[in-house]
């Protein structure tokens, strides 16, 4: 019984320590991050252009982000596949990199672009259907979704 329990304890101890390891992913679903300092985007003319998106009304509807002028950073986040992704609601979005001259954006030099175009006009409505259980009740799997990724065009940064 006593090396039950400590089978149990160290798994517990376990999991809690890799919960810590996890990759970060960005969960607020109408995040209006300001444009990294490197941009040469200016501040002022930033928050003209970034238009004001739509709050969910349900786990249903969620409003594609203005990516715009943003540093491709701030964009999405790196999983754990190699993907760079968005989160809306319990959905996820892959972010495809398209550059002036066809280079790969990769996690280490993503911070060397800013975003000049969206495929998926901000505000679009990102739908998510759920699948549900032979009883009926929705699972927390989606089955659908209206987007599953963006493409992001972005350019080199001007570094002074």
């Amino acid at each position: 019984m006593m090396d039950m329990k400590n089978k149990v304890l160290k798994l517990m101890l376990l999991g809690f320590l890799l919960s810590g390891c996890s990759t970060a992913t960005n969960t607020d679903s109408n995040k209006n991050d300001d444009i990294s300092k490197d941009s040469d985007v200016s501040e002022s003319s930033n928050s003209s252009m970034r238009e004001k998106i739509k709050e969910s009304p349900d786990k249903y509807t969620w409003y594609i982000k203005d990516y715009t002028g943003r540093n491709a950073s701030q964009a999405c986040s790196w999983r754990l596949g190699g993907d760079c992704m968005d989160d809306y609601g319990d959905s996820h979005v892959t972010m495809v990199f398209i550059t002036e001259d066809g280079s790969a954006v990769t996690e280490e030099n993503i911070s060397d672009y800013v975003v000049t175009g969206q495929s998926v006009e901000p505000n679009s409505e990102q739908k998510l259907v759920f699948e549900k259980m032979e009883d009926g009740q929705e699972s927390g799997w989606i089955e659908s979704q209206t987007y599953n990724e963006i493409e992001l065009e972005v350019k080199k940064v001007e570094k002074e």
